[in-house]
């Protein structure tokens, strides 16, 4: 929701949403499922969406506060919208 809020694209809201069903139906196992790429083309033809992706990917969510968090969201929100 908050990310909505914030303006980052459908496309990475859904894949988010992927991830996490398939991290929730991992349930208690000790490591979480390896998640693949996005299958679709829509990466490679966005530079902004690749952009956008690494510096997610570099985010470490574990060690941020809330406050952090939304500041980061609408950083993003205003570089890739």
């Amino acid at each position: 929701q908050v990310a909505k809020l914030a303006g980052v694209p459908d496309s990475v809201i859904e894949r988010a949403k992927e991830i996490l069903k398939g991290l929730e139906s991992a349930g208690s196992q000790k490591s979480a499922p390896t998640v693949s790429e996005p299958t679709n083309t829509q990466a490679e033809a966005d530079p902004k969406l690749l952009a956008l992706q690494d510096e997610l990917r570099r985010l470490n969510v574990d060690k941020i506060t809330a406050i952090e968090a939304l500041v980061m969201l609408d950083d993003l929100k205003r570089r890739y919208t």
